[in-house]
């Protein structure tokens, strides 16, 4: 395991770690393709799960068809591999979220904020984003308010997200 830029425990090699801490940044951020940084690390790398969840989560609030290659392929390739406990957590809640139950996944990720590991988050309030519950999105962004990491560029993605719920 090792610590990216957010200080989230994270499997992978240096190198898919690097595309990884890239692809959130921008993830977070709404630029770029972030699954396109994590390609070959997705593809190659066994122990590198996150860029994965990440792939498939995107794909699915971007509007993909839920039975596209990227999806499919990103959640096989969670599946088929050992994964610490922290990460492979993610797979319940993203097999909700590729059937369509989108409120269902945000509220195992949300669990997760219940439990402490407020780093893992980004993706519950894209699910709530998505479906256009405003209530969940301030319900989320109040329990985890105070527990977010800054960005490298010092920037706090729930109290971001916390002030787009306010609106």
């Amino acid at each position: 395991m090792t610590v990216d830029r957010w200080g989230m425990d994270i499997g992978g090699s240096p190198e898919s770690i690097a595309a990884w801490n890239e692809a959130r940044d921008r993830f977070l951020h709404f630029t770029g393709d972030p699954p396109e940084l994590l390609t070959e690390a997705n593809e190659n790398d066994d122990d590198f799960v996150m860029g994965s969840v990440l792939a498939a989560m995107y794909a699915v609030t971007a509007g993909a068809p839920l039975d596209s290659p990227t999806i499919v392929d990103s959640v096989a390739r969670i599946e088929g591999r050992s994964t610490p406990g922290l990460e492979q957590r993610h797979l319940p809640p993203l097999r909700d979220l590729v059937a369509g139950n989108f409120t269902s996944a945000a509220d195992q990720w949300l669990c997760w904020a219940r439990e402490g590991q407020f780093r893992r988050l980004s993706v519950r309030p894209r699910c709530v984003l998505h479906v256009g519950d405003a209530n969940r999105r301030l319900d989320w962004s109040e329990k985890t308010l105070g527990h977010g990491t800054m960005t490298p560029a010092g920037q706090n993605f729930i109290e971001g997200m916390h002030s787009f719920a306010l609106e």
